[in-house]
């Protein structure tokens, strides 16, 4: 296809070839980029003349020959919505039409986020219908980026490999390989995506090839730099300039075998400084936060910090369907796992160098969407070497073991969990966070086994104290136990809600005696966690007295021998006194 040529209104003239493409760099080490392209059937690009950038030239030229079939933006969610849970206009104001309003650009941020290495498409805890996909999500965003090519950018909020049978296999490059393919905009680091070392996401991030922010995560030794991590970035779309931030959890640094030669901040400094320096230095026009800190501190970050106007979520893996404003930010965020693909359209109003109005979509990933052929391509290899592992028999239950939801909290599935962790210790304890999903009755497989406890966490011994045990347990009681996170074998325990926080446990019963909080406190004793506990502020003045090896193995080695499973205890740990 030859090169196009066009005289801007400026009477600047320019050949734009057919194939737009990334520039930018700059000597701070923030990538800019201008990325003129395609839209449908138009052409859009901005000329600087001799204009600040949030001043340029907008010139919209039609081409004649491409028909009006090959889509282009709806000013009211129209096609879109049909596929999509929810539509919500969050700014308060009335849907501008795109780009055609007088004096406004529509940008189109499409956003994932905890995808954890899944590639496949899945059945939902208890459902038939099937969701997610890696090349079905990728379909769809190469369908929503032709549609607003020039203005989209294409974003993701962490734990992007870590959970897929296959990511864990390939150490991520079933996953790096897409998202190279895919060319995201800009990706934040979660707490799992360094779960194989530093050496192991540089390779990652160089397959990917872009930019990893996390603004409050930095290496301890100041010599010591990784190629893709940045602070921030700046991405200009139809002359918006759009500075692009990007936080991570302190437990980032928890999961990493390198974490000593990490150092995770408090990330309500950093992004504040980096709100005034990307609004003084980098004169940008909009501020969008890329936050892999979870739910309530995205809220709490939005209430308290001023100058963000966008935060892409992760790690709560919590839909918010439509959206939901805070103060003067919007917060996203999907559920994760691929089964949904975030769409925040953001109209921009250039004369008044503010958000016009917004509208933000959870469109589900469907069977019904047809896979993306470079995707599936790339994905197979890795699925041909690895089903044959994924497929190993490894166990036979006689009974369904359940996933715990909200009103149960203690299932036969969690109680076995726990109690394959304690090994030789006097207790283990550990959290139901790690456990995905069920396990059906029938055979056990390797693959059925990871999709319960995905992660490659190792087990270890700690030397405490009770006192150590019952501030770990009381965690669970802040919001009036709604849902026991916390799993425990060798203990049980009673609490009575309406106590002060931190003294709701009465008693613990250990080794069939009962002790007052008090007394429980001062006994010495042993406790089986993971690495990923271990590193939680209760238990850092402990002592590491055995390792045991992954998780995973331990896992697998107590089904083998417990096989066939019949009568799996699924009894209450805790006792909720009353009033």
């Amino acid at each position: 296809m030859s090169d196009i040529q066009i005289t801007g209104s400026n009477a600047q003239s320019f050949n734009l070839p057919a194939s737009s493409g990334k520039a930018g760099g700059d000597s701070t080490g923030q990538q800019v980029e201008n990325t003129p392209g395609r839209t449908g059937d138009s052409i859009s690009l901005q000329t600087d003349g001799n204009k600040p950038s949030s001043q340029s030239a907008r010139v919209k030229f039609s081409v004649e020959s491409i028909p009006e079939s090959a889509g282009g933006m709806k000013s009211d969610g129209g096609e879109r919505a049909s596929s999509a849970e929810t539509v919500g206009d969050l700014s308060g104001n009335n849907p501008t039409d795109g780009n055609s309003g007088v004096g406004n650009v529509t940008l189109t941020f499409i956003h994932t986020n905890d995808a954890h290495g899944y590639v496949e498409d899945h059945a939902p805890e208890g459902e038939e219908r099937v969701t997610g996909g890696l090349s079905r999500t990728a379909a769809k965003i190469r369908e929503i980026r032709d549609e607003n090519r020039d203005g989209a950018i294409l974003v993701d909020g962490g734990d992007v490999f870590d959970g897929g049978f296959y990511s864990k296999h390939s150490q991520g490059e079933v996953m790096s390989r897409p998202y190279h393919e895919l060319e995201y905009d800009a990706i934040t680091i979660g707490n799992h995506d360094l779960s194989w070392g530093l050496k192991t996401f540089e390779k990652l991030s160089d397959q990917v090839d872009t930019d990893f922010l996390a603004a409050n995560m930095k290496m301890a030794d100041d010599n010591v730099t990784m190629k893709h991590l940045k602070p921030y970035k700046v991405i200009e779309k139809k002359g918006v300039r759009v500075g692009v931030i990007g936080v991570t959890s302190r437990l980032t640094a928890v999961g990493c075998p390198d974490k000593k030669a990490l150092q995770i901040v408090e990330a309500a400094p950093v992004v504040k400084s980096c709100v005034e320096e990307l609004k003084s230095k980098e004169k940008v026009d909009m501020i969008v936060l890329l936050s892999h800190l979870g739910y309530d501190d995205d809220v709490k970050l939005a209430k308290e910090t001023e100058g963000i106007d966008i935060i892409i979520g992760a790690h709560s893996h919590k839909a918010i369907p439509g959206g939901e404003k805070v103060r003067n930010t919007i917060i996203v965020q999907t559920a994760g796992e691929g089964n949904s693909l975030g769409r925040l359209d953001v109209d921009f109003d250039i004369t008044k160098n503010a958000i016009a109005s917004t509208r933000e979509q959870l469109i589900p990933v469907t069977e019904n969407i047809t896979p993306d052929p470079a995707v599936e391509k790339i994905l197979a290899p890795y699925m041909e070497k690895f089903r044959p592992l994924k497929e190993e028999k490894l166990a036979v239950t006689d009974v369904k073991l359940d996933m715990f939801d909200e009103k149960v909290e203690s299932t036969n599935l969690t109680n076995l969990f726990i109690d394959a962790m304690k090994m030789d210790s006097d207790i283990a304890l550990g959290s139901m966070f790690s456990i995905r999903k069920g396990i059906a009755k029938g055979t056990i497989t390797t693959g059925d086994l990871f999709n319960t406890y995905p992660f490659e966490n190792r087990l270890c011994q700690i030397k405490t104290t009770g006192a150590s045990v019952l501030r770990f347990l009381e965690t669970a009681l802040k919001d009036g136990y709604k849902g026991n996170y916390i799993l425990a074998s060798g203990l049980s325990f009673e609490y009575k809600p309406t106590l002060p926080e931190g003294k709701r446990i009465t008693s613990i019963t250990f080794n069939r005696k009962k002790y007052t909080p008090l007394k429980f406190a001062a006994r010495a004793m042993t406790v089986s966690m993971d690495e990923y506990i271990q590193g939680k502020s209760y238990f850092r003045d402990s002592k590491v007295v055995k390792e045991y090896g992954l998780v995973f193995d331990i896992l697998k080695d107590y089904l083998k021998t417990h096989s066939p499973l019949s009568d799996v205890s699924s009894e209450k740990r805790y006792t909720k006194l009353p009033d």
